[in-house]
């Protein structure tokens, strides 16, 4: 984990201020890590739909934006009350949160525009 550990944290200095202090930022960390790392977590969210979002994050164009509901549907509801219980915060904000930063963190962990093999 110590690839991983070290591009989450190149991810992590790309964020402003506000996404820095959000109360989820561990909760989604945490979820990267727990998915197999970015490419996990992709592969998740484009089977939920968000195929074309995912493919902007990683390229190297500007970041779609989604919300709370679509990240819901394609992470699941378990994974929500995850991180909103970590957070202490009701699921919805977690959700939007999630769907705040997700975008800034899988592009932060992608610099080149392409999902990198950790093995690599």
């Amino acid at each position: 984990m110590g690839f991983l550990d070290s591009i989450l944290g190149s991810a992590v200095s790309s964020l402003d201020d506000n996404e820095l202090n959000s109360p989820v930022l561990d909760g989604v960390l945490d979820l990267i890590k727990g998915e197999d790392g970015v490419r996990g977590v992709s592969e998740k969210l484009i089977a939920g739909g968000l195929g074309d979002k995912v493919a902007s994050w990683v390229g190297l164009g500007d970041n779609e934006t989604t919300d709370g509901t679509a990240i819901e549907s394609a992470l699941g509801s378990d994974k929500i009350r995850e991180v909103a219980a970590r957070a202490g915060i009701d699921e919805q904000s977690a959700s939007e949160w999630i769907a705040k930063l997700l975008p800034s963190v899988i592009n932060g962990m992608t610099p080149k525009g392409v999902i990198e093999d950790p093995e690599e």
